[in-house]
């Protein structure tokens, strides 16, 4: 890909995942990769994957213990700003569940934006139906996961031990 100019963004895609798969492993090496996914982008037309590039580099910085928390809701709005053929897009690839209202539940969660975190979570359960297989119920995860952390925040030990059964 890398020597093809046609395929950019394949190319910066490819990183992004790359980057996602490293994230819990080997942090430095995911920074890596999306900085070089950003650095495309910047060389390139597609405002999508840059989107999910910077949301992706928010999301690997806070697991390598760097304060990323505006980067990640500045992510999320620019992805809401994106024509909806753009959003359709991202959403239907592989790293469709990194933009999605689920794991944005999740990361608020976990940075304790916990009243933000829930709204997200139960907006995103209300609103979807879970994929009868599943190998894609990964925002669902995302979602109950994140709605756990924030009620067990707010002391709600009942219906945080439900969410984070399902």
């Amino acid at each position: 890909l890398a020597k093809d100019p046609e395929r950019k963004r394949d190319q910066a895609s490819v990183l992004c995942a790359l980057a996602e798969a490293h994230r819990f492993t080997d942090t430095r090496r995911a920074l890596a990769y999306v900085s070089q996914a950003v650095g495309i982008c910047e060389q390139i037309d597609a405002p999508g994957i840059e989107v999910l590039a910077r949301w992706v580099q928010a999301r690997v910085r806070g697991f390598d213990d760097q304060p990323a928390l505006d980067e990640l809701i500045a992510a999320a709005e620019a992805f809401d700003r994106l024509p909806e053929d753009e959003r359709a897009h991202i959403a239907a690839s592989p790293l469709g569940y990194v933009v999605s209202e689920a794991t944005l539940a999740q990361d608020l969660a976990i940075y304790g934006q916990f009243a933000a975190a829930r709204d997200h979570a139960e907006r995103f359960l209300a609103s979807h139906r879970a994929p009868a297989q599943r190998a894609q119920n990964i925002e669902f995860g995302n979602a109950y996961f994140g709605l756990g952390i924030a009620l067990a925040a707010s002391g709600e030990a009942d219906r945080a031990r439900s969410a984070f059964e399902r």
